[in-house]
């Protein structure tokens, strides 16, 4: 039986959805953690004593609008960063996966923010954006066609042939053994 590798085909929305889970999961750990530190520091110096009552809600917004922008520039710089030096996030890498450009190569600085950014025009639709790739030949999403990037396996992964074949040895091997046991 002939192996082949999966390694340089585009990616499937379920390894590409798989991957942008673990990714969302990784980055809102890292906020959920810095802006408890942060929560912390502020409760340990009090912060609020010194302010006055009527201004206690809007240094509360302005605290949650500063943990905001930091999360969207976390998020942008964890993407920007990864894809620019090595194709892949860390959902990425652990599913398998590379994002590339139209040459194969690693994505540009412009490349990446464009495609970070159209991430949301991709959500924005309902999701159409990202169920593109399910009806696309090179399985794009949007933000994908809009960067001109691919994504693709990484990974020397055979097509599970060796799991089916131990499959059907085993289901010889018990054919075997009925077979002796009537005899």
């Amino acid at each position: 039986m002939l192996e082949t590798s999966r390694q340089g085909q585009y990616a499937g929305f379920v390894t590409r959805l798989a991957a942008f889970v673990i990714d969302i999961l990784f980055v809102n750990l890292v906020v959920f953690i810095v802006s408890q530190v942060a929560i912390l520091l502020l409760k340990f110096f009090n912060v609020e004593r010194y302010l006055p009552e009527a201004a206690t809600d809007y240094f509360i917004m302005a605290v949650a609008l500063v943990v905001m922008g930091i999360s969207l520039s976390f998020a942008y710089l964890y993407a920007i960063f990864l894809w620019r030096i090595s194709g892949q996030t860390l959902g990425k890498a652990l599913m398998g996966i590379r994002v590339v450009g139209a040459d194969g190569g690693f994505l540009t600085f412009r490349q990446g923010t464009i495609r970070f950014f159209a991430y949301w025009l991709s959500a924005i639709a309902l999701f159409t954006g990202f169920l593109w790739s399910l009806v696309d030949d090179r399985r794009q999403t949007w933000h994908d066609k809009l960067a001109k990037t691919y994504v693709i396996y990484a990974w020397e992964a055979e097509g599970s042939g060796q799991l089916v074949r131990q499959l059907k040895a085993r289901r010889r091997e018990r054919s075997s053994q009925i077979v002796n046991q009537k005899s």
